[in-house]
């Protein structure tokens, strides 16, 4: 028996034990990442609040950040995560419809930089476009199209995610050495790639997989707006006129969060430098290459829009800045 009883106790006092270790979760930590930032302060973006702010930008240097896989399907937005407000133009508002459809009865209006927007989780296809169930920041609910919302992220948040770093560093890869495949991969699932030849000028859009793959060799001509001065019109492929101004900043070029200050992130110039308001919503990096001594007028910018799908960054945007008469 005193054997016995000797036996029972030190089950008992086993089984203590590994109920503990696995009540508190042991596992091996891995280990942290560490990336070097230099913080300044200007620039503007996306708040917490979805209000465009004075936020810190930053100056990136290559991680090692792996980036998530696009996803099979184009993704409805996860419940949780707040929403905002994108491709809606300056001084107009997005309708909260009672139902799916431009016609329906309008609930209430929201600002092209309003923010703080939940999804209810229902989505419905109707006339060939998608369209979700939300709550507005004053508690109206109603729908409104898939495609003017995005996933909102803070300028702090965003300036810090390294995924982000890694990302552009992908991307600028991608077109350095012409690698369509992965180019592909690296563009918003939700939105495809939309790219302006200059702010002001419209948007030429790069959406199917196989169009995106295809792009370094497909010959197909778009037609990018007019040039500022001659009024001419602006027409090629994407490898014809895009490319080349792409690669024009891919060496002694700086990198900058959420700034398009001049002197610092763009150059000189006659015209307006503004991140336009259907974007407002979209944090940004911008890729400056600044004029070489005695030819001010010689600079080129690239700002990269960013968007997030369930919570891992795409590439969105890509619009160009240069002198302009």
């Amino acid at each position: 028996m005193p054997g016995r009883k000797l036996f029972l106790v030190i089950t008992v006092c086993l089984n203590i034990i590994f109920t503990a270790c696995n009540f508190q979760g042991i596992s091996q930590k891995p280990d942290e990442l560490n990336a070097v930032h230099e913080i300044e302060l200007t620039g503007t973006a996306l708040a917490a609040s979805g209000v465009l702010e004075t936020p810190d930008f930053t100056l990136f240097t290559p991680t090692t950040v792996s980036i998530t896989s696009t996803p099979d399907a184009t993704p409805i937005f996860t419940d949780h995560l707040p929403l905002a407000v994108v491709m809606i133009k300056e001084n107009e508002v997005l309708s909260l419809r009672s139902s799916p459809g431009e016609n329906n009865h309008e609930i209430a209006s929201l600002s092209s930089l309003a923010g703080n927007i939940v999804s209810k989780g229902n989505t419905q296809d109707f006339e060939g476009e998608s369209w979700v169930e939300i709550q507005s920041p004053k508690g109206e609910t109603g729908w409104v199209k898939i495609g003017n919302l995005t996933e909102q992220v803070s300028s702090m948040e965003f300036c810090s995610d390294q995924r982000v770093t890694q990302l552009v560093d992908k991307f600028m890869n991608a077109i350095r050495v012409r690698n369509g495949k992965e180019f592909a991969q690296l563009i918003s699932p939700r939105r495809g790639l939309i790219i302006r030849h200059e702010w002001w000028n419209p948007e030429v859009n790069f959406r199917e997989p196989e169009m995106l793959e295809n792009i370094f060799n497909d010959s197909t001509t778009n037609n990018w707006g007019i040039e500022n001065g001659s009024g001419q019109s602006i027409n090629g492929s994407f490898k014809d006129v895009i490319l080349p101004k792409i690669d024009d900043v891919q060496e002694g070029s700086i990198r900058l969060c959420n700034s398009l200050e001049q002197g610092l992130a763009s150059g000189g110039s006659a015209g307006f430098i503004r991140w336009p308001n259907e974007y407002a919503n979209f944090n940004y990096i911008t890729i400056y290459r600044a004029a070489p001594e005695g030819d001010e007028l010689n600079w080129r910018t690239w700002v990269i829009g960013i968007e997030y799908v369930h919570g891992s960054p795409y590439i969105a945007i890509l619009v160009q800045y240069h002198w302009e008469i």
